[in-house]
């Protein structure tokens, strides 16, 4: 990966988390409740996955890496897609939602 960085190919990985981070929040839920959605740090979590830091990643997102990898999957997920397996979708998102907003 540094290669990619050091041929121009890729920023530097701090300096694009330093520029995401100096960004007001968008989420409308972060900034009217107060609470992080399901998608919260989902943008952080993609850059970590484009530098292949999975474990950084997965502390930003948990879901980043399931979503990554229904991505790269999509034409698969296409073609065998089904109500059911949306509502499904819905219903994981909706309980992550509110696990990750949980005092521990």
């Amino acid at each position: 990966m540094n290669l990619l960085v050091n041929v121009g190919l890729l920023p530097d990985k701090q300096a694009l988390m330093d520029r995401l981070d100096s960004l007001p929040p968008v989420c409308p839920v972060r900034i009217f409740l107060g609470l992080k959605c399901a998608f919260c740090g989902m943008t952080h979590a993609f850059i970590h996955l484009l530098y292949l830091d999975v474990r950084e990643a997965f502390a930003a997102n948990a879901l980043s890496i399931p979503l990554a990898m229904g991505l790269l999957l999509w034409p698969l997920i296409w073609k065998f897609r089904s109500r059911q397996a949306a509502l499904w979708g819905l219903l994981v998102l909706s309980g992550y939602a509110v696990l990750r907003n949980l005092p521990l």
